[in-house]
């Protein structure tokens, strides 16, 4: 049991945070130098582009850095990319009643349009 909490919680949660931090939290700083610089005559506006593009991939990021760090398959690591996105993009924004709803329902597969 002890070795099943490490890998799920120690190691898994350690590696969501390199994903955190390797996306959204530099993504952060690149938007932040961009936007004001120090000097005005040195233009970095596409540092900001560059941090945009970083905080938008956050969920793939996070996915992929847990499943590399539980040692999976590059299969694997790449369908996490995208069931990644999926769970920051969409279910993130939601209470998770209603994730379960829409999710059992035939009528509403459009919420993931």
């Amino acid at each position: 049991m002890k070795a099943y909490l490490n890998r799920w919680f120690i190691e898994a949660l350690s590696y969501m945070t390199l994903g955190l931090f390797g996306s959204l939290i530099i993504g952060l700083l690149l938007n932040t130098i961009g936007k004001q610089s120090l000097w005005p005559q040195v233009d970095l506006s596409f540092l900001a582009q560059i941090g945009d593009v970083a905080m938008s991939v956050t969920g793939g990021a996070i996915g992929a850095a847990i499943a590399y760090g539980l040692k999976s398959k590059p299969l694997v690591i790449f369908s996490c990319v995208i069931v990644g996105t999926l769970g920051y993009e969409y279910i993130w924004r939601w209470p998770s009643w209603s994730v379960y709803c829409h999710i059992g329902s035939r009528r509403n597969e459009s919420f993931l349009r």
